[in-house]
C-alpha cells in the first residue's frame, strides 16, 4: 500500500467553522518531503495570519493511503 500525505492551508471567519478559501494544497508528498518541508507550510501559514489578522488560518498535514490500481481491484472487484 501506497502512504501519501498532503498538505492543505484554509482561512476561514474567526467563529465560524466553514472554509472561505484555501490558499495552498499539495498532495503526493512522501513523509520524508512533509518532514524537511514542515516549516516551509507553517511559514505560509504565519505570512497569511499576520497580512489577514481578523481571518482564521488552518493548517492541515495528514496522511492518505492510497491504493494501487491492482490492489483496488482485487479489494474491491474480486471480493
Amino acid at each position: 500500500m501506497n502512504v501519501e500525505f498532503c498538505v492543505k492551508i484554509s482561512v476561514g471567519k474567526r467563529r465560524s467553522h466553514i472554509v472561505d478559501d484555501v490558499v495552498y494544497y499539495r498532495r503526493y508528498m512522501d513523509f520524508d518531503f512533509v518532514l524537511r518541508w514542515q516549516w516551509y507550510f507553517h511559514y505560509i501559514s504565519a505570512l497569511v495570519q499576520v497580512r489577514h489578522p481578523e481571518l482564521f488560518v488552518r493548517t492541515f498535514i495528514g496522511r492518505t493511503d492510497m491504493l494501487t490500481s491492482a490492489e483496488y481491484i482485487e479489494k474491491n472487484v474480486l471480493t
